[in-house]
């Protein structure tokens, strides 16, 4: 056996050896064998709510909607009334662990703006976990007609240089 195949003898082994040890401890942690309880891993705190930047804004005028899931949540349905529209959306999620277990939280940002003038109800905002639905409260946002936008009169003489 020649010097090279030697070294890449060792090194295989050496790296079957890491992966073995891997798989063992993966599969023994996720069974609880090693003093983790598999379903006591996740964090039991679910959650779903919704916040608006503000209750109260002109026809067009945008309007931050957060809903935050917490936990083992899926499937947000966005129920928005006839007349709203969605300019722009992101999302955001974390994950923690506290205490050995692991918490996790999405949060879905959405501008949305009102078409016309009226009193409007945003939600309730639904998700599922597991075989129960889980919702938040209806939001009531009120759209005021826009008021026309002041002409400005050139009053006195004008200057230029």
């Amino acid at each position: 056996m020649s010097m090279a195949d030697t070294a890449w003898s060792s090194a295989a082994h050496h790296a079957l050896r890491w992966i073995i040890w891997l798989l063992t401890f993966g599969i023994a942690a996720l069974t609880g064998a090693v003093g983790v309880a598999a379903p006591r891993a996740w964090a039991q705190d679910v959650s779903l709510s919704a916040a608006v930047d503000k209750t109260t804004a002109s026809v067009g005028e945008p309007i931050q909607l957060v809903i935050t899931l917490r936990g083992n949540t899926a499937g947000v349905r966005l129920p928005l009334p006839e007349g709203f529209v969605v300019l722009a959306q992101s999302q955001s999620t974390n994950f923690s662990i506290q205490a050995g277990a692991v918490a996790r939280s999405v949060a879905l940002t959405y501008v949305v703006a009102g078409q016309q003038a009226g009193t409007f109800k945003l939600g309730p905002f639904e998700a599922a976990h597991g075989d129960q639905q889980i919702a938040t409260e209806p939001i009531e946002i009120t759209v005021k007609k826009v008021v026309g936008v002041p002409k400005f009169r050139s009053e006195g003489p004008r200057y230029s240089l």
